[in-house]
């Protein structure tokens, strides 16, 4: 196992590269250590796997065609482990239906080698900000489950839901359209936050528009907006 020390950037990852070709692990070690992510690497594809199942890491790079045991296999092994981690397909054998089959095991993207600096890192960056969205809905939806309150609208429990919906099924292609994700996510989970900041005001307050539109510093009409907004079932004067 080859492992290479980030350059200190704070945003860095942690990927596993798993290839048998010594010269694909090099090249990928230092492309991403100098994007400032640590990257552990292993030509053994068998003492990859069991790194992969550490599940201590966001994306694995796998390359598909090794000896012993081939990358789709590692691929369904880490999925049916339940593994969080993105993982990115590396193949010299890139036809449509590799890219295909890999897809529907849960691969979220592939690059094709030989592959440019510019490539990998485009396709690891991708990878990673599609785990750390996941990862954030999963927190949301967790404080959601801890917090709910006796009475609360489903309304909250189904904007999570459709937030991690869209996540998961987005797997962009292009920077435009991840951040288009981003964005639509972002509105996702602000609806959410709103919904629960109504909520959780009016039942201190009672039920009182104008008492919790005082409290949260907001005009009574801004605050009416928002329960429209929301649909919540509140008598307004």
């Amino acid at each position: 196992m080859t492992r290479a020390a980030p350059t200190g950037r704070s945003d860095k990852a942690r990927i596993l590269v798993i290839d048998d070709e010594a010269i694909v692990c090099l090249a990928c070690t230092r492309i991403l250590t100098l994007e400032g992510h640590q990257v552990d690497s292993y030509q053994d594809p068998v003492k990859g796997l069991q790194a992969a199942l550490d599940g201590s890491y966001d994306v694995v790079l796998l390359d598909i065609i090794m000896p012993d045991l081939d990358g789709m296999e590692i691929l369904k092994q880490i999925r049916e482990a339940a593994i969080p981690a993105e993982v990115v397909i590396m193949t010299g054998y890139s036809t449509v239906q590799t890219a295909i089959e890999a897809m529907k095991l849960g691969a979220v993207d592939y690059v094709s080698k030989p592959f440019t600096p510019e490539e990998l890192t485009v396709v690891v960056t991708k990878a990673i900000d599609r785990y750390r969205l996941l990862r954030e809905c999963a927190v949301l939806r967790q404080q959601l489950r801890i917090n709910r309150q006796p009475g609360e609208s489903e309304e909250a429990g189904q904007a999570m839901q459709r937030l991690e919906t869209f996540i998961r099924q987005s797997v962009p292609l292009t920077w435009e359209q991840l951040v288009e994700t981003k964005k639509r996510a972002c509105e996702l989970a602000t609806d959410l936050l709103e919904h629960r900041f109504l909520v959780e005001a009016l039942r201190r307050n009672q039920q009182d528009v104008n008492r919790a539109a005082a409290e949260a510093g907001m005009e009574p009409t801004e605050f009416a907006d928002l329960i429209r907004k929301h649909r919540l079932d509140v008598e307004e004067e």
